[in-house]
């Protein structure tokens, strides 16, 4: 599974939202994608199942809310993730 750059995971997590949110990346980027119901609770799933294929694994028992606060902590998580899943396979 090829590694994804921090601007890649961004760019792919901010077309997401766009694709099923209809919203516009220059507009969510800081924002609290939560409180300012970005990412709604209809999605949310669908969202971590997202995130688990940009990792290339599960990730839906290691996220917490937190980590989907904004598009950084997003991609800091994504990065995490598979980080550790290129570290387990080495």
């Amino acid at each position: 599974m090829p590694m994804h750059s921090a601007s890649m995971i961004e760019s792919e997590v901010t077309k997401w939202l766009n694709d099923n949110r209809g919203t516009d990346s220059a507009s969510i980027k800081g924002k609290n994608l939560i409180e300012d119901r970005i990412l709604d609770s209809m999605q949310f799933l669908d969202f971590i199942m997202f995130l688990g294929e940009i990792a290339g694994h599960d990730v839906s028992t290691t996220v917490k809310v937190e980590d989907l606060r904004t598009i950084d902590s997003v991609v800091s998580f994504v990065q995490t993730h598979q980080d550790a899943t290129s570290s387990a396979v080495r």
